[in-house]
């Protein structure tokens, strides 16, 4: 007679009842305490040493994705930033890597200097030297500029909107030396409903309550 095959394992094995049930209360915890998303770090890029923006934020990247600092058809290393997008939404936060040389800043600087709060319109042609090309009135219109302390740095408040596509910016100046012979320029992008630019402008504005400057 042909001896019997020894019998197969169990496929699944039987866990002991008191691992089971270690195990099943350690679910209904997770059920019960899920893990919070974690808040994303700026760190050491453009004129920020750190920011902490929260966990709704979505880190996109830096662009342009060429290594080339000679490449030209993606604009090279001189327009090298970092993207982050708020979920849900359009609105999108950049810092760019390098500062902005400026020129005939002494009106703008003194303006800067002595000035805190809203800025008059009257008074938004003396920081040209700073703006750039930004506020022309046929590509986007200024709604409002103001002035503050942040971090132990004066930074100008930009805000106002795209005519092409009625989108609304917020734009942040800072000269880590204060002498305004560069500075760096960083904010959002977001949404054509001025409302919802507003929850945007919030978001953004928590962010900036976090940021730590690089020295100079």
């Amino acid at each position: 007679m042909d001896a019997m095959p020894p019998e197969k394992p169990p496929l699944i094995a039987q866990l002991d009842p008191s691992v089971k049930h270690d195990l099943e209360q350690w679910r209904k915890n997770k059920l019960k305490h899920p893990d919070k998303p974690k808040p994303l770090t700026v760190e050491n890029y453009g004129p920020i040493k750190s920011m902490t923006l929260a966990s709704d934020w979505k880190d996109l990247g830096i662009w342009p994705r060429s290594k080339n600092p000679l490449d030209k058809s993606h604009g090279g290393n001189r327009y090298k930033h970092h993207d982050y997008r708020l979920k849900g939404s359009d609105c999108t936060l950049w810092i760019p890597y390098d500062p902005y040389p400026d020129s005939h800043v002494a009106k703008a600087k003194a303006i800067i200097d002595t000035t805190t709060g809203p800025v008059s319109k009257e008074k938004w042609s003396e920081l040209t030297g700073i703006f750039g090309s930004l506020p022309t009135p046929h590509f986007f219109t200024i709604h409002s500029v103001r002035i503050s302390n942040l971090a132990g740095k004066r930074i100008v408040e930009l805000e106002g909107i795209f005519k092409k596509d009625n989108h609304w910016e917020k734009t942040i100046y800072v000269s880590l030396s204060g002498d305004w012979n560069q500075h760096y320029e960083f904010g959002i992008g977001g949404s054509s409903d001025r409302a919802t630019f507003d929850k945007e402008v919030a978001k953004f504005d928590k962010a900036l309550k976090t940021v730590v400057w690089k020295s100079e």
